[in-house]
């Protein structure tokens, strides 16, 4: 355990700033391979899907180097009974699967918004049977246990001091939208954020939040190959949502609502403590002026991948 505690602000503005680090890199070189092959775009470049992987491999390392050189305050796995175990791991599919019915039509529906007003909309794309492997490793086994350490164990110790229950759930979920810097993902990635950060709270335990985000990455990476009428559009469209909106917008409202009450009296019922002295960090963390920083960086860089990519 760190006996320095450093503070968990810290962590989150240095993941942000290897990670935009990381980008800069490998938009050069992707540059400089067009340039110098005469590719005129990214998906004239053989393999370009494999190491678009490799790059997020990248992006996790980056998160962990920032844990590595910050040195955050960070909760350890509880030594719980078998019992309580089966209880949590229940709690985190649950959730997971909660996540997925109940939130999916809120990301799809700004998703419609983004394509209306003129967004580029994309999707990872992967070719053949090794990058679903590496696709697997990448987002369902490191991306959970890198992020989850960053925005949950390291983060949630630090602003559950100035912001209450309430205000680090929702706060939690914000840096974890922003940092995808994403805007195509942002709504979805918040409702997951606020999942796994209540999670966290409610069982003190890092593993719970970490099995929540690999299954809905999980199940993200099988239902893109799956051809269910339910959920794939009509050709020509990009959603199922706008077939029938008078009918669409209504249910993804009344889920979203359920979804919600479902995650929060399941945790309430289940887990007594809200904390249970779990969350380490000193008194004054000093992690308000990082963590405000790290979200504007965040903000800018979404703002600016909005723009770059309407039209």
């Amino acid at each position: 355990m760190n006996n320095t505690r450093q503070s968990g602000g810290k962590t989150y503005l240095f993941s942000i700033i290897f990670n935009i680090a990381v980008q800069i890199c490998f938009t050069f070189v992707v540059l400089a391979v067009m340039a110098s092959c005469g590719y005129e775009s990214t998906d004239s470049i053989p393999g370009y899907s494999t190491w678009n992987l490799v790059a997020m491999f990248l992006l996790q390392v980056a998160f962990v180097a920032a844990v590595v050189y910050t040195r955050p305050a960070l909760s350890p796995v509880p030594k719980i009974e078998a019992g309580e175990w089966a209880k949590q791991i229940l709690f985190a599919v649950l959730s997971a699967a909660v996540c997925l019915c109940c939130f999916s039509w809120l990301g799809e529906w700004f998703a419609v918004f983004l394509d209306y007003i003129g967004y580029r909309l994309s999707d990872i794309t992967m070719n053949g049977a090794a990058d679903i492997i590496l696709a697997v490793i990448v987002t369902v086994i490191i991306a959970p246990m890198a992020e989850e350490t960053v925005f949950r164990n390291a983060l949630i110790g630090d602003i559950k001091k100035r912001h209450g229950f309430a205000g680090t759930v929702a706060l939690s979920g914000l840096c974890f939208a922003l940092m995808h810097m994403n805007p195509q993902q942002t709504v979805y990635q918040f409702f997951l954020g606020c999942t796994c950060a209540y999670a966290f709270i409610k069982t003190g335990n890092i593993v719970c939040p970490v099995v929540i985000h690999a299954l809905n990455n999980g199940c993200a990476i099988a239902l893109s190959f799956a051809e269910i009428p339910l959920i794939t559009p009509p050709e020509g469209q990009i959603s199922v949502l706008t077939g029938n909106a008078a009918l669409s917008v209504p249910v993804t409202l009344l889920l979203a609502a359920a979804g919600m009450c479902i995650i929060y009296y399941a945790g309430k019922k289940l887990f007594k403590k809200t904390d249970g002295g779990y969350f380490l960090g000193t008194e004054k963390s000093g992690g308000k002026a990082p963590c405000a920083v790290a979200m504007s960086v965040c903000a800018f860089m979404w703002i600016c991948n909005f723009i770059g990519s309407m039209g």
